[in-house]
């Protein structure tokens, strides 16, 4: 993807409704990113990062829920996952799709959330991302009031990628 073909996605910030979110899908990049590169230094970053916003407990939470949206993602999508690096203010057009689910998912809205996982899985079995989705959700919930304004976004401690 070239400069111009990038910056037609749209930004984190026009997409995802709080911090909570956005931090959710930088710690889905670095999962996704240590699937890619089977580096486990990519699954130390997400946590790193979530710990250093959340704490040490609610930090691992959000991790592993992301973790098992992204496992039951490439277990259940019939082809390859688009992501930007964790620190990139754009959305390719499946991060977008999963915002979205997340975010019907933070509604406990199962079958929007069942529609929304057939749409960006291919329209295979979506048993398993549903109730990992409708989890996050959960845990996204809770932590919704657990960061302050502006501290989850990529540009709060590190250059962002255009």
């Amino acid at each position: 993807m070239n400069q111009q073909d990038c910056t037609a996605l749209p930004t984190i910030e026009d997409v995802c409704q709080d911090e909570i979110e956005v931090l959710a899908i930088s710690v889905g990049r670095f999962i996704t990113a240590g699937y890619v590169t089977g580096d486990v230094a990519c699954w130390d970053a997400g946590h790193d990062r979530a710990e250093t916003l959340l704490g040490f407990i609610d930090g691992p939470r959000l991790v592993a829920s992301m973790a098992a949206v992204i496992r039951a993602l490439r277990g259940e999508r019939d082809k390859p996952l688009h992501f930007m690096p964790a620190n990139c203010c754009r959305l390719t057009l499946d991060e977008l799709d999963l915002v979205k689910l997340l975010a019907v998912g933070r509604l406990g809205d199962r079958d929007a959330v069942v529609k929304g996982a057939i749409r960006l899985t291919g329209g295979r079995s979506v048993a398993r991302l549903v109730t990992a989705v409708l989890s996050a959700g959960e845990v996204l919930c809770g932590l919704h009031d657990a960061l302050p304004q502006s501290s989850a976004s990529p540009k709060a401690d590190q250059p962002i990628i255009h």
